[in-house]
């Protein structure tokens, strides 16, 4: 059966905005660590036969994918916020756990209230036994058919379709941040209509005299990975990943929006692509892709940086690697929690005109799922 994992807190003052909203980034940080646990109950279970691993291995949980992240209403400092996660879907190699978030003003006697929807992936990796087994990744139990309700039920059949439908099509499309060269990271932006984009900039908002080009809102957000960001496997967890990405993000959107309460509205598709380890240098870039006239798509790309010693020579070099990127959703509010109008974005580059073209097409792909689901 589904395993449930319930974990409550107290919202407290260092986990709001100025305006004091608990932060989006500490609510990502929050759920993915019930995801975690409600995974790793899934997995404790499964006998692991003798001619599958050294006797000394181990499986070690990973964070493989932010499916959907969705903020439906604010939680406040003071506020009770309680998250339950369970396991609603699993392939044969990973498991969707989805996440619900609710916060209670206690001091108010008010009901809890939802804050937050996740659909979150994770696989199981192989380690151990004195050789690299870091890709082979664990065979995962079924799930019981036991929804309880129609919020389950929901999410358990989302990841079914949305697994299907990855098996069915990859999705290469990402793009670049902060390059003009198409080749930059080596990705394939040929799916992308340039030539469209710049050429019927009649999309663009650009009647509106407060446009501003994404360099003035352009963020960096770089630390070292510490072993309070990691696990028992020294891998920096998913949540801590997620909270720097949308604290980078939060600067980008308030530069651009120039509005003191600008709030994380959801996060769209991200994967991990590679492990980040303590000691590794972790450095994420924000940039503003696309507006609507009350919203703000920030493309996010987490980097990592590590050191590596020439044997030969001695000589010691860095290395980067993309490990995450995503685009995340902004609004900004006025005093009395009204969405109010963001700038447009003034495009001035053929990276300006990328970006602008994919958060479009990706602010238009929303508006049709949100009429569908009407």
């Amino acid at each position: 059966p589904m395993t449930p994992t319930v974990m409550t807190t107290l919202m407290l003052p260092d986990h709001t905005n100025p305006a004091g909203n608990v932060h989006g980034g500490e609510t990502m940080k929050l759920l993915e660590a019930a995801g975690y646990i409600a995974a790793a109950r899934h997995m404790k279970n499964i006998p692991i036969a003798a001619d599958t691993r050294p006797a000394n291995a181990k499986w070690e949980l990973r964070t493989a994918r932010v499916e959907s992240l969705h903020f439906i209403a604010p939680a406040f400092v003071g506020d009770v916020v309680t998250v339950e996660a369970r396991v609603v879907f699993a392939s044969p190699r990973s498991m969707a756990v989805g996440c619900r978030v609710m916060a209670e003003t206690v001091s108010k006697g008010d009901a809890p209230r939802d804050t937050n929807t996740a659909l979150l992936w994770y696989v199981c990796k192989l380690k151990g036994g004195g050789e690299d087994n870091d890709r082979d990744v664990a065979m995962v139990p079924a799930v019981v058919d036991d929804h309880d309700s129609a919020t389950w039920s929901e999410m358990s059949s989302e990841a079914a379709r949305l697994y299907a439908d990855r098996k069915a099509c990859v999705d290469s499309s990402h793009v670049d941040i902060g390059e003009d060269d198409d080749e930059t990271l080596g990705r394939d932006t040929s799916g992308l209509d340039l030539v469209g984009a710049m050429s019927g900039e009649m999309h663009q908002r650009v009647d509106d005299q407060s446009a501003r080009p994404p360099r003035l809102s352009k963020s960096e957000l770089s630390a070292l990975i510490l072993p309070s960001h990691c696990g028992i496997d020294g891998v920096c967890r998913g949540g801590v990943v997620l909270k720097m990405m949308d604290e980078a993000a939060g600067v980008c959107a308030w530069r651009h929006s120039h509005c003191d309460n600008t709030v994380t509205a959801a996060v769209e598709t991200m994967d991990f692509l590679k492990p980040a380890r303590i000691g590794n240098l972790i450095r994420v870039e924000a940039v503003v892709a696309f507006a609507s006239s009350r919203s703000i798509d920030v493309l996010v790309q987490a980097y990592v940086t590590s050191l590596e010693e020439d044997t030969s020579s001695g000589a010691v070099t860095e290395v980067e690697n993309l490990v995450a990127q995503a685009s995340f959703i902004y609004i900004a509010l006025d005093a009395d929690g009204n969405v109010v109008s963001v700038p447009a974005v003034q495009c001035e580059t053929p990276a300006d005109h990328r970006r602008y073209a994919k958060g479009m097409s990706n602010y238009e792909a929303r508006k049709r799922k949100r009429k569908r689901k009407k």
